[in-house]
């Protein structure tokens, strides 16, 4: 397992992180980004780990297929789901 470094590896990182994990995208998020976000959302999920994304400016209709309304923290604050 390679380790970033910060001399653990990157998934003992990320099961480590206190709950609710909020991930941030850029503010106008693009594919790769959205990508990236996507996978760390659906392994933090996986782990049981309580998680939400947050966009400073909504993702586009053709990148914003890849979350549900659940996945993103606003709609979690107004719904409590």
């Amino acid at each position: 397992m390679s380790v970033w470094p910060y001399g653990i590896a990157l998934q003992d990182a990320l099961l480590s992180l206190p709950e609710p994990v909020l991930i941030v995208g850029n503010k106008v998020t693009d594919g790769d980004s959205m990508g990236c976000i996507v996978a760390l959302l659906d392994f933090l999920r996986e782990e049981a780990i309580e998680a939400y994304t947050y966009f400073g400016v909504p993702p586009s209709s053709d990148l914003g297929w890849m979350i549900t309304p659940e996945d993103d923290l606003e709609q979690h604050i107004v719904t409590g789901k």
